[in-house]
């Protein structure tokens, strides 16, 4: 496999950057075909925020940007991997995972995976009103934090979409009751009413209530037409097993 040679992003101002690798291993920078680093000696990332800041061998070739929410996650490890291959520094402004959230990285790929668990979680922390609330709908449905299953952009826009349908009260209300919600893609959520929005959180808060080997039985009696909105995070405490990847938006 050949190693990438040049990254290009538009950022969140739609601004375009390409970090490429000249001669000699030497990571540069061009902003919108002009060169702004000719030789970029560290990067540092804000996982939370996903602000990255670059750093060249004079204060004049400092440069900032922001990744889009949505390419987050991607752009992030390909940058990542491109300033290994270059020999730059690439800081990761973190915070330690509780330890209920590194519980769920079971395995190697999940592991690898930590970053972008990372920036979800922060993603989770930022519509909860407190870090208890957040791990309480993590543990409901641990899909909201894994990569292979959610997105930033889904976190982010499905909490707008929710406080413009709704007060932001019930917006939370929303999500307390079915956290999967916040795996949806908020371009379909965005065609579902309030009321059923809030209809099928409470069919998900009935269903969390009823033993795991009668839900099937429960959701029948319970959906009253509103089965589609639900399917991407009724069913969340098969010990970590989440139907949340089963989305219709």
């Amino acid at each position: 496999m050949v190693a990438a040679q040049e990254l290009e992003l538009v950022d969140l101002e739609e601004d375009t950057l390409l970090f490429r690798m000249a001669a000699d291993n030497v990571l540069e920078l061009s902003v919108d075909g002009t060169r702004h680093c000719p030789s970029i000696k560290s990067i540092e990332y804000d996982v939370i925020e996903g602000w990255v800041v670059t750093q060249g061998a004079t204060g004049a070739e400092r440069g900032q940007f922001q990744f889009q929410p949505e390419r987050q996650l991607q752009q992030a490890e390909a940058l990542r991997a491109l300033a290994a291959q270059t020999g730059v520094p690439f800081r990761e402004l973190d915070t330690p995972l509780p330890p209920s959230i590194e519980a769920l990285l079971v395995d190697d790929d999940l592991k690898e995976s930590r970053p972008g668990v990372r920036i979800l979680y922060n993603r989770v922390l930022s519509v909860y009103p407190n870090e208890d609330a957040a791990l309480e709908a993590i543990a409901r449905n641990s899909a909201l934090v894994l990569p292979y299953l959610n997105k930033p952009f889904h976190i982010d826009g499905s909490w707008r979409v929710l406080t413009e349908k709704m007060s932001e009260a019930e917006a939370l209300e929303v999500i307390t009751k079915n956290p999967g919600v916040l795996t949806s893609n908020p371009i379909g959520l965005r065609g579902a009413s309030a009321d059923d929005i809030k209809r099928a959180a409470a069919v998900v808060d009935v269903v969390e209530a009823v033993p795991v080997n009668a839900r099937w039985g429960a959701v029948a009696v319970a959906t009253a037409g509103a089965t589609w909105l639900i399917f991407g995070g009724f069913i969340t405490s098969f010990k970590g097993f989440s139907m949340t990847g089963v989305n219709p938006f």
